[in-house]
C-alpha cells in the first residue's frame, strides 16, 4: 500500500496511536505488567449463622472490608443490544473505593479498544479509533453506538468489591431474609438505587447482587461463579453482569489481581488528546450515538 499522501491524515492517526500506547502504558506502570497470580479459592466450612444484621454487617467486614484498592487484568466477554453472539476482548483496570475507576479494554494489535476512567466526580469513556471522548457526569451505564458499553461506576465498585461498605448494613435500614440456602440483605442508597445481596450460607460469601432504579426498573445483576482469597479477603475472580437497563451483558475473568496497593489519584485522571471529540452527558444512563 502506498503512504498516506495526507500529512495531517498521518500525523492525526499517528497522534491518536501514541495516545492509545501512553494510555497503555500508564496502566501498565499502575497496575503492574506482572502481578500476583491467584491463590486457591477459600474452602466450604460450617454453614454461617447470619440471624441478626450485627452478624451480617461482622461477617461481610471479615470477608470483604479488608479491601480498599484492586488492581486486575483478565478476559470479558460482552453480548451487546439485539447481538446473539458475545465478543471477547481483554482488560486491565485499577479501582478504589469509593467511587474511583481507571479501566482500559484491548485486543492482539489494538492496544487500546477504549479506555473509561472515573475519578469519583465525573466520567469519561475514550475511543481512540473514533478520535471521540464522551464524558458523563452521573456516572451511570453507557451504551455508544451498539459497539462499546460500560456499566455504571457504582456497578463496577460493587462487583469488584462485592460490599463497599459492610459495616453499613448494621443499621435500621436494611431488611434481613432467611432464605434456603442463602441469607438476603435489602438496603436503598442515597441515590435511591436499592440494593440487594444473596449471601450464600455454606460459605459466607455473596452469590449475587441485585440493584433497582426508580420505577423497580432494575439496573443490574451481578453474580459470582469463582473467588479467590488474596491476604485474607475473598476477591470475586468470575462474575456475570447483566445491565438490563441497557440490554447489554458482561462476563468478567481476572486471571491476575492485587489488593491494598498504594494508587495515585492522577491514575484516575483523564485528559483528552489534542483533536479530540468530545460529547456531554448529564443525564443518567443515557446512550450515546457517534456520528
Amino acid at each position: 500500500m502506498p503512504p498516506s499522501t495526507n500529512g495531517k491524515t498521518a500525523r492525526g492517526a499517528n497522534s491518536f496511536a501514541l495516545a492509545s500506547a501512553a494510555i497503555a502504558l500508564v496502566l501498565c506502570i499502575h497496575i503492574g505488567c506482572a502481578t500476583y497470580t491467584l491463590q486457591l479459592p477459600p474452602p466450604e466450612g460450617h454453614p454461617v449463622e447470619l440471624d441478626t444484621l450485627e452478624d451480617a454487617a461482622a461477617l461481610l467486614s471479615s470477608r470483604y472490608g479488608k479491601m480498599r484498592s484492586l488492581k486486575a487484568s483478565g478476559e470479558m466477554h460482552t453480548r451487546f443490544p439485539n447481538e446473539e453472539h458475545w465478543r471477547q476482548t481483554s482488560f486491565a483496570l485499577i479501582a478504589e473505593k469509593p467511587a474511583r475507576v481507571r479501566m482500559r479494554v484491548y485486543r492482539p494489535l489494538v492496544p487500546t479498544l477504549f479506555d473509561f476512567s472515573s475519578d469519583g466526580r465525573s466520567c469519561w469513556l475514550f475511543i481512540p479509533a473514533d478520535k471521540t471522548a464522551y464524558h458523563n457526569e452521573g456516572c451511570e451505564s453507557l451504551s455508544v453506538g451498539g459497539n462499546y458499553v460500560i456499566p455504571s461506576t457504582e456497578t463496577i465498585v460493587s462487583a469488584l468489591f462485592v460490599v463497599p461498605q459492610p459495616e453499613e448494613l448494621a443499621s435500621g435500614h436494611t431488611i434481613l431474609t432467611q432464605e434456603p440456602d442463602f441469607v438476603r440483605l435489602e438496603w436503598r442508597e442515597e441515590t435511591g438505587v436499592r440494593k440487594q445481596i444473596w449471601v450464600r450460607a455454606s460459605t459466607g460469601l455473596v452469590a449475587r447482587q441485585v440493584f433497582t432504579g426508580p420505577e423497580d426498573t432494575q439496573l443490574a445483576d451481578i453474580t459470582y461463579t469463582e473467588y479467590t482469597s488474596v491476604d485474607g479477603t475473598a476477591v470475586p475472580v468470575a462474575l456475570e453482569v447483566s445491565l438490563p437497563s441497557i440490554g447489554a451483558a458482561l462476563t468478567l475473568r481476572i486471571q491476575k489481581v492485587e489488593v491494598n496497593t498504594t494508587v495515585s489519584p492522577e491514575a484516575f485522571s483523564f485528559f483528552p488528546p489534542s483533536g479530540t471529540r468530545i460529547l456531554e452527558s448529564t443525564s443518567s444512563a443515557e446512550s450515546f450515538h457517534a456520528e
